[in-house]
């Protein structure tokens, strides 16, 4: 084994073509469709005390899995199993039935092994099957000193012949040591797969603050990550994901994935609690509230053919190498579409949509009415039950417009009004600035709200509410979110006692541009 004296540096290409002549090819079989991936959970102590830790540095108990009922959990699933390793808190490699649950996972399948890599590998690394194994050893900060200890760790595993990938956190403070680590182990013939930082960093939420430049760094797996066709798009989509509340859609939680607990519970996974029988026959909706699991809806998952394929075929030492840049750009771009397609559907976006409506975060280009003072006088119709001229139901009177009905049920209206043509999502949001009467607010008797072509009530009064807003101005601001299928609509001032008021100076209405988050 080739032992690493000092760091060193060498110019890095990102497409090199690394040989990975020392694994042994190995027969995996039968189609991949009833394959699973089994996640066990495994807590015990940690040997360090990183920053950005997950689990906040909690200090995990140790709990020892009957390797007998996790077997059983095995044989029943009676598939081949890509075996993944919860840890939470904890460094694995410090478990005392590390090695024998590792060999019992190869043994029905492959696996993929996060460690801190601070352990000599002779300690836990398993005997057999190695060939099926990946090691993911990431590179803390404290072992960013030790990285040549860390580094002749590395090579041993590899010599043994399992995979193995370097796995370094891209917290914000660190983002600026990413290409010296990388050209350190790429002379080496091993790859950095940098992984997007979850938590918060000077006031900011992480992956989601990541800007444009710096996600750039999760492109380095296009053609150089261990599962380059997924974690690339995974990895950068994870920026864009704002919303992880998937209850009620169809997740294959349960399906293709299992979560094995430290009692040998099957669950559907770690944040749906209740244990299952047995595993399901086909992808069911979601239970939980808040997921972080990663991304396994229905319509939507990192368990692609490619996934499958390249656990199947992990014991041929086939490269998967190439120049993919523009496949996985049009392949993130795609699946960034289909996720927001898939919130607006599920009703997800609402609440989000409304946030960044009221925060400025949407432009609402398109004016389909603005009148104000006099013009508002002689672009509003009246629709009167009375018998009295229509010049003495609406009229000019300091300090503003008066608005006096034969009776409660005299209003007036706008003529009505196109929405504009927009797919779903933000694309369907109102914004409507009424200015004060004279000066002040309009008479409390006074309502003003939307109505469709069946005269259907589609808002409230817009003088009231809790998501009215006042601009620089003193008018107030309100915004609507339009029912899917409207295509026109009109205001309606009127007042609910019938008594004379002043009415709201002048009216804007105004419809955002964006037409889909996904676009946004």
């Amino acid at each position: 084994m080739e032992k690493i004296d000092k760091a060193f540096t060498v110019d890095f290409n990102p497409y090199i073509n690394l040989s990975r002549s020392h694994v042994v090819s190995v027969d995996l079989g039968h189609s991949t469709e009833g394959d699973v991936n089994v996640t066990v959970k495994i807590r015990c102590p940690c040997n360090y005390s990183c920053d950005y830790c997950v689990s906040q540095n909690i200090r995990e108990p140790l709990a020892l899995h009957s390797v007998p009922r996790l077997r059983a959990v095995y044989d029943q699933l009676d598939s081949f199993a890509v075996t993944f390793f919860d840890c939470g808190g904890s460094e694995p490699t410090l478990h005392p039935q590390v090695r024998e649950l590792l060999e019992l996972a190869l043994e029905f399948g492959a696996a993929y092994f996060p460690t801190n890599n601070s352990v000599s590998p002779e300690r836990w690394l398993p005997r057999k099957n190695l060939e099926r194994l990946v090691v993911g050893a990431a590179l803390h900060p404290e072992g960013e000193g030790k990285v040549d200890a860390f580094a002749n760790n590395l090579l041993e595993i590899r010599d043994g012949g399992a995979h193995v990938v370097v796995i370094f956190v891209a917290h914000p403070a660190r983002l600026s040591k990413i290409k010296d680590f990388d050209e350190y182990f790429s002379k080496l013939g091993v790859e950095m797969q940098p992984i997007p930082f979850h938590g918060y960093y000077s006031g900011k939420e992480y992956p989601l603050s990541y800007t444009e430049d710096e996600r750039k760094i999760f492109e380095h797996s296009l053609c150089e990550g261990v599962f380059p066709h997924i974690w690339n798009w995974a990895y950068r989509l994870s920026s864009d994901m704002k919303i992880r509340d998937f209850s009620g859609i169809p997740c294959i939680a349960g399906f293709r994935t299992i979560y094995v607990d430290e009692k040998q519970q099957m669950r559907r996974c770690l944040y749906g609690l209740a244990p299952l029988e047995r595993r399901h026959s086909r992808s069911m909706p979601c239970p939980v509230r808040f997921c972080g699991c990663g991304l396994q809806l229905d319509e939507l998952n990192t368990y692609d053919d490619a996934f499958w394929g390249y656990w199947r075929q992990l014991g041929e030492g086939k490269s998967r190498r190439g120049d993919l840049r523009l496949e996985h750009e049009d392949l993130y771009r795609k699946n960034k579409a289909k996720y927001w397609a898939i919130m607006e559907r599920y009703g997800k976006t609402k609440q989000l949509l409304a946030d960044d409506v009221k925060q400025g975060k949407v432009n609402f280009p398109h004016v389909l009415y603005e009148k104000t003072n006099e013009s508002l006088l002689e672009g509003l119709e009246t629709y009167s039950y009375g018998n009295r001229d229509v010049h003495d139901i609406l009229m000019s009177r300091s300090p503003g417009i008066f608005f006096n009905p034969s009776t409660k049920n005299d209003c007036l209206t706008t003529p009505y009004l196109d929405v504009l043509p927009s797919a779903k999502g933000a694309g369907r949001w109102l914004k409507i600035t009424l200015s004060p009467a004279g000066g002040g607010s309009p008479g409390a008797n006074c309502t003003v709200y939307l109505q469709d072509e069946q005269f259907s009530q589609i808002s409230r009064n817009l003088l009231s509410g809790e998501t009215n807003e006042s601009n620089e101005t003193g008018a107030l601001v309100r915004y609507i979110a339009l029912p899917e299928g409207l295509q026109r609509l009109r205001v309606v001032i009127s007042v609910w006692d019938g008594s004379p008021t002043y009415i709201p100076n002048s009216l804007k209405i105004e419809q955002s541009a964006c037409s889909s988050y996904a676009n946004a």
